[in-house]
């Protein structure tokens, strides 16, 4: 019977040994190992001094033996043991209680936290804790215990799995090492993950609890099958479109500054889905335009037709986003169907990394260096002039909507070389108001009264000249414009509204065909038809009205006004209709006839009504510059407000 129980116990000897071999890759089999140090950083954003650090003894099943090793944190979340450590094994796990630096917020924390790590430190003397080591902490042992796989794969699908939360794929990566001042992907994908949830909890009552319930929460959840509930993945979601990284970044910087330590933060923002695509990518924050090739460029006719065609395409997508913008500034549609993230304009809550005022402000450039290049290619030859002048309305018409939406902004008449970019600044409103009369009034030599094509007639010119001197106050100017095309009788008004948007027709003077696609948001909160207006006749006699109006010719606006307002079925104003009447009226045909056209909140401003009509702060009357443009150039400056 004894015989019996020591071959027993001796075989069942074999079997854990066996099972325990299988835990460990080739060399990374548990062994008894003596430390003479031990260091290493706890950082959420860092722990603040005192926080207490404990490097605990696991055995060969990475239970805890209950033999520990301790210390605290300084300022910088820095630890150091150098006392004679022995290890039953060169597995440990590191666990750290204490207070962090929130490098969202800019704050200490009013509660503590504890975060985890494992790791084996047979060939290496540092190990930090972080909330990437902590939120894979369960699964890596779910892994190894329940799925029988090794140290070192258990880690690495626990990390890929954890990525894929935060949507980051193809990226490995060391967390048990890495330290958010690293400056590296390692570093950036830690501030990034890190600063995601805690914007999360921004704003609640008691964040730091909530913080510490969300980081459990998720780790709780990603243990047994690597993935993290619907709910939690929302989170992520709205947080990464709402996280002001440039904010994270300059916390992170002061932070350590007061701590005597200059250091360079990455970045970290290409690892947010800053868009909510639910893909990261380039576009998310990132906006350089790849070199055009010239030389298959601008050798032939067809070549201009062709590039001017692709402007004309940015021209319409452009327009699309402008009347957008307008609709949701202006709540013009209902804000039940506004998703993410355009409920951030429909709401008030624009900043200056709002990836879609990034995304629309990156097109507006992308477009112009494009007509930049035919306008220059284009005066080569004369019989090429037609297509210059013709991009030179388009360009007009690109940067008139822009210095309605950010006032100053930079003039762009050539693509800068690449040591350029950093100096850019942005030009006077003003300035590029004059320059584009002046480029308006010789493009209109050059363009005919018939479309041909990609080229745009000369009362498309005329048109963007009338905005332009509408917004230098020179009424003069917009109505004699507005005159000329009155007068030409090529266009009139729809005897029926409905028709304008239904194909091209003599109200319009520049429109686009627009494809039935559901599930854009344009489609779904702006579109009234299958034609989409650029400019019609209905803006030329409201615009030559609010010029007459604004010289006190009162009985000419009138007449002017009650064109429109005949056509739309309402009450014609009286000729001896007060100045105020005709404003009121004049205003109700700008948000009315051209609802969603992208005109109503620019006629707002320019009558000093937008704050006031709208609700809405005064700073925002102007669109931010991008943050990343901020960034990138060392003298672009911010609106004020953002």
């Amino acid at each position: 019977m004894r015989n019996q129980l020591v071959s027993f116990f001796f075989i069942l000897f074999l079997l854990i040994s066996c099972n325990n071999d299988e835990k460990f890759s080739p060399g990374e089999e548990p062994e008894p190992i003596q430390k003479s140090e031990l260091a290493g950083f706890v950082e959420k954003g860092p722990f603040i001094n005192g926080s207490s650090v404990s490097i605990w003894e696991l055995d060969a099943s990475f239970s805890q033996t209950g033999k520990s090793f301790s210390a605290t944190t300084n300022n910088e979340g820095f630890f150091e043991i150098t006392n004679s450590m022995e290890f039953a094994s060169n597995y440990v796990k590191l666990s750290v209680n204490g207070f962090y630096f929130n490098e969202v917020t800019g704050e200490q924390s009013s509660s503590p936290i504890i975060l985890e790590a494992i790791a084996n430190i047979k060939d290496r003397n540092n190990i930090n804790a972080n909330l990437i080591t902590h939120l894979e902490y369960k699964r890596v042992l779910y892994l190894i215990s329940k799925e029988n796989k090794k140290f070192t794969e258990a880690k690495k699908q626990a990390e890929k799995e954890l990525l894929a939360c935060f949507l980051i794929v193809n990226k490995d990566i060391t967390p048990e090492i890495a330290s958010i001042t690293d400056n590296n992907m390692q570093a950036n994908i830690l501030v990034a993950v890190s600063s995601i949830l805690l914007k999360s909890v921004e704003g609640e009552v008691a964040k730091d609890a909530k913080f510490t319930e969300l980081i459990n929460n998720f780790r709780d959840d990603l243990e047994k099958d690597g993935r993290i509930s619907e709910d939690l993945k929302k989170i992520i979601k709205d947080a990464s479109y709402r996280l002001d990284y440039m904010s994270v970044k300059e916390n992170i910087k002061s932070r350590y500054l007061e701590l005597g330590k200059n250091v360079t933060i990455g970045n970290f923002h290409y690892f947010i889905d800053g868009d909510g695509d639910g893909v990261l990518s380039e576009e998310d924050y990132e906006f350089e335009l790849p070199a055009l090739e010239l030389d298959s460029y601008f050798k032939t006719e067809e070549d201009y037709r062709k590039a001017l065609a692709d402007v004309l395409l940015n021209v319409s997508d452009i327009t699309k986003q402008v009347y957008l913008f307008d609709a949701l500034i202006t709540h013009s549609v209902n804000g039940d169907m506004v998703s993410f993230p355009l409920d951030a304009i429909y709401n008030y809550q624009i900043r200056a990394e709002n990836i879609w005022v990034g995304k629309l402000y990156a097109d507006y450039y992308k477009a112009i260096r494009l007509v930049n290049l035919i306008i220059e290619n284009g005066g080569m030859k004369e019989k090429y002039l037609k297509y210059k002048y013709a991009g030179v309305v388009y360009r007009a018409y690109y940067y008139l909507t822009m210095v309605e939406l950010w006032g100053d902004m930079p003039l762009i008449l050539k693509q800068p070389e690449l040591d350029e970019v950093y100096d850019i600044s942005r030009t006077k409103k003003e300035e590029i108001l004059d320059f584009l009369v002046s480029d308006l009034l010789e493009a209109e030599k050059y363009l005919q009264e018939e479309a041909d094509g990609v080229i745009c007639t000369k009362y498309l010119a005329w048109a963007l000249l009338m905005r332009c001197y509408l917004m230098q106050a020179d009424f003069a100017g917009v109505s004699s414009y507005g005159s000329r095309i009155i007068q030409s009788n090529k266009y009139q008004l729809c005897p029926d509204y409905t028709d304008i948007f239904k194909s091209s027709n003599k109200e319009i003077l520049l429109s686009f065909p627009v494809d039935d696609e559901n599930n854009l948001p344009f489609n779904q909160l702006i579109q009234k038809g299958p034609e989409m207006p650029v400019i019609r006749y209905a803006e030329i006699l409201l615009l030559t009205a609010e010029a007459n109006m604004r010289e006190n010719n009162t009985y000419e606006a009138i007449q002017l006004i009650n064109q429109v307002r005949a056509r739309n079925n309402r009450s014609l104003l009286n000729e001896d209709a007060s100045e105020n009447d005709v404003q009121v009226a004049l205003l109700e045909e700008w948000k009315t006839d051209l609802l969603k056209e992208g005109v109503w909140f620019f006629a707002l401003k320019r009558f000093g009504l937008a704050e006031h009509t709208l609700q809405m702060p005064g700073y925002m009357t102007l669109l931010p510059i991008p943050g990343h443009e901020i960034l990138v150039s060392r003298n672009m400056t911010q609106n004020p407000g953002y």
